[in-house]
């Protein structure tokens, strides 16, 4: 096999959505990401530093490796980030090298365009993955762990009682300013957060008809906002279709079915079919309210009960973020993704203690 490693172009938009397909996730399901009609549109909205790198063999994508650039708060600093995701391998080409030689390509791109840190995420159950870390880390760049970030899916499949004392409403346009502000407070201790400009926010919001202010919920008490989340249904620009469920998804579906005798419950996933889910973006709550953002979450998930439209909703949340007890009481399954760091250069000599006993980081998993 003679692997060729190079950018990949808008004219390997079918290679790569055909890679997607042919390279499905294993867990609970077994699905792919279906990027079509634009496998680049969801790296595009990230910002204008974003690559995807392809492994070819011939003239065949054998291979991909994603990575964005932003300018990040870290250990109180701003530091220049390079965010690795979305590595593809086709099943008959892992026994190679593509997968290392797709690393070793993102980390010189972070060494020639000056980036301080490299972040990459691998879920708890994907050991190949877990192999390309540890040879890139053993011959490439040094990298530790970050800690655990829980990826969760909530179930609307129970009633949810609501909780009194706040008003949930839909955010309004004049709402952009004072949601900035609170972001800015309740993550201005986190690593890896967006500085939260206003202006900055307000464009990001403006980016994609399918996210705007008006797909957040806000609480308000006494006419203030006090908590927030957005939730994004990406369904334009990517979609989740099952392929099949191991034993425990089946359980759950099965399960679904059984509930839907007894109350109004949407249809449980099918194989074949896309998941209609949504992802829960920027939760935040004032110091002393993390009952309203679980007022506001409670509300969502109860009034997709009624719609019996989604799935369910994805939530993610490092496993130092206090802003998890949010979710106390609501049911959900999920799986833990591992986060690691890398220092490119000496402006970090020493990375800054993240995990259980360090710093809690701030997580969007609307973009992984």
């Amino acid at each position: 096999m003679n692997v060729q490693i190079r950018p990949a172009t808008v004219d390997d938009n079918a290679g790569l959505i055909e890679l997607s397909r042919c390279s499905p996730m294993r867990g609970v399901l077994t699905a792919y990401s279906d990027r079509t009609p634009n496998f680049f549109a969801l790296s595009s909205l990230q910002g204008k530093d974003s690559w995807t790198f392809a492994a070819l063999d011939r003239d065949r994508i054998i291979g991909c490796f994603s990575c964005i650039g932003r300018t990040v708060k870290y250990a109180g600093r701003a530091v220049r980030e390079l965010y690795a995701g979305d590595l593809k391998v086709l099943p008959s080409a892992r026994r190679g090298r593509v997968a290392a030689e797709l690393a070793r390509r993102v980390v010189k791109t972070a060494e020639s365009e000056g980036f301080d840190i490299v972040v990459s995420e691998v879920m708890g159950n994907n050991t190949a993955a877990l192999k390309v870390l540890q040879w890139t880390s053993e011959n490439v760049v040094s990298a530790q762990s970050a800690g655990v970030i829980h990826n969760m899916a909530l179930l609307p499949y129970r009633r949810y009682s609501l909780i009194k004392g706040y008003d949930i409403n839909p955010g309004q346009a004049e709402d952009v300013g004072p949601i900035a502000a609170l972001l800015r407070r309740t993550y201005s201790n986190y690593n890896h957060r967006p500085s939260f400009g206003e202006e900055a926010f307000r464009q990001q919001l403006s980016q994609h008809p399918s996210f705007s202010v008006r797909d957040f919920l806000v609480a308000r008490r006494q006419g203030r906002i006090v908590a927030c989340a957005g939730f994004w249904d990406q369904h334009p620009i990517r979609r989740t279709v099952v392929l099949e469920f191991n034993w425990k998804g089946e359980l759950l579906r099965q399960a679904i079915r059984f509930a839907r005798q007894f109350m109004s419950l949407g249809s449980p996933p099918a194989s074949g079919k896309p998941l209609q889910t949504q992802y829960m973006r920027f939760p935040a709550c004032l110091p002393g309210h993390i009952e309203g953002l679980s007022a506001l979450i409670r509300h969502k998930l109860e009034n997709a009960r009624h719609q019996r439209k989604f799935h369910f909703i994805w939530a993610g949340f490092h496993e130092s973020d206090p802003l998890q007890e949010c979710l106390r009481d609501v049911w959900r399954t999920g799986v833990d993704v591992s986060l690691f760091t890398a220092a490119i250069g000496d402006r970090l000599p020493h990375l800054a203690p993240e995990g259980p006993t360090g710093r809690a980081c701030y997580v969007d998993q609307s973009l992984i």
